[in-house]
Parts: structure tokens; sequence; C-alpha cells
């Protein structure tokens, strides 16, 4: 897995918005990996006031190709063009000494409830 970011914003959010996408990539497990990919997964921005976190949660869709398993290097991303305005991330407690920082979440209870019930 991997995250993108276009702090300049992609496709819809060009211009306005930081893009931010996750991304199932190939690896050497994958044969012993569940498909399609099951695990909710969080995008956050994180406030360095440690209060005002910007937060989306996305369950895969099964028959997305996002979360097949992948045959090339990288599946298509998966996440939202329009993540945040960049008018909110300059105003917001989200720069500090020139750096931001994103946060994924990924949820593997479910992998763990399916070995249990094997």
């Amino acid at each position: 897995m991997c995250a993108k970011i276009y702090l300049n914003g992609d496709n819809k959010g060009k211009g306005t918005h930081v893009s931010l996408f996750f991304v199932v990539m190939k690896g050497e497990y994958d044969a012993w990996l569940e498909w399609p990919f099951p695990c909710k997964f969080i995008l956050k921005l994180l406030a360095h006031d440690g209060n005002a976190h910007i937060a989306v949660g996305f369950c895969p869709v099964p028959n997305s190709s996002s979360f097949r398993r992948p045959s090339t290097e990288m599946n298509i991303a998966s996440g939202l063009s329009s993540f945040v305005s960049l008018q909110k991330l300059m105003k917001g407690p989200y720069i500090k000494n020139d750096c931001i920082f994103v946060q994924v979440i990924v949820d593997t209870s479910i992998l763990a409830n399916s070995l249990h019930s094997q």
C-alpha cells in the first residue's frame, strides 16, 4: 500500500485543493492475501494543534479495480481529488515549519476475524 498526495490538487481539485489517495500495490505475498482488498481505511490530515484533524473514511468497493489483486505495480488510486481546499490548508493549523502530516489508517481487524474463522 501507499498514499499519494498532490499538494496542488489532481483532476477536479487541481489548483484549488490538496488531493489525497490510497493505493493498493503489488507485493510478494499477494497470493496469500484476500482479494478484493477488504479493509476499511481512513485518510487523515493532522492538525499541529491536535484538535482540528481532517479525516475521511472509506470502505472498499469489491468490484472496483482499485481493490482487485494488482496485475501491475499499482492499482488505480482511491481517495479524494478535493480532500481539503488550499485556502483551508493555509489558514488552519495544518502547516508548521513548512511541514504537513498525513496519516493513513488501515483497519485490518477484518483480516484477523477471517483467519480465526478458518
